[in-house]
């Protein structure tokens, strides 16, 4: 009750309590990176959701993606923003750096239990990450396990420090570039 599931590319789907007020797909070129922006609506608020995803294969480079994603972090900063998904990339790597400048891993301040994601049943590596803004502030922040996937689900509760300036709001962010940037359609959710 008082959720709202949206289907998004590629078998994926949020559960939103709230509503949704605007959502975007983009990817890079070659495909390495994909990314869902959202604006989300609950209890009178407003913020920002990215929904990133990156190809697992071990010989697709993270750089590429990576800074892509960085420079659609930068421009949501200010805003109340999470970030999150399945990055297939560890996070202290040094491509992450730039994101850690700008954004905080809520599993370091109020986290319980392991934070690595991958993979079940015995998780040794963080490439499930969830990163918010100063604008966010989190209360608790845990793993959970869905079904039969090899990743665990973060999950966290947490209040907002201010909603979304709508009429500053230049929404979508570019990722990688305006032009690859696609409006989801409803037909293909």
């Amino acid at each position: 009750p008082e959720h709202e599931i949206i289907f998004l590319p590629w078998d994926r789907f949020a559960l939103i309590r709230g509503s949704l007020l605007d959502r975007h797909f983009s990817h890079t070129e070659s495909m390495d990176g994909t990314l869902v922006q959202l604006i989300v609506k609950c209890r009178e608020a407003c913020f920002i959701t990215l929904l990133f995803d990156h190809r697992s294969d071990l010989s697709v480079p993270r750089k590429h993606a990576l800074h892509a994603l960085t420079g659609t972090v930068r421009h949501f900063a200010d805003q109340p923003l999470l970030l999150m998904g399945d990055f297939n990339t560890p996070a202290d790597s040094a491509y992450l750096a730039p994101i850690r400048q700008l954004l905080t891993d809520p599993f370091d301040s109020t986290g319980s239990g392991w934070k690595e994601t991958w993979p079940v049943p015995l998780p040794l590596l963080t490439l499930d990450q969830l990163w918010i803004s100063p604008a966010v502030a989190a209360s608790r922040t845990f793993h959970a396990r869905l079904g039969n996937s090899l990743h665990e689900a973060i999950v966290i509760d947490f209040r907002l420090r201010q909603s979304v300036d709508m009429n500053d709001l230049h929404f979508p962010a570019p990722y990688p570039s305006q032009q690859e940037n696609k409006p989801i359609s409803p037909s293909s959710t």
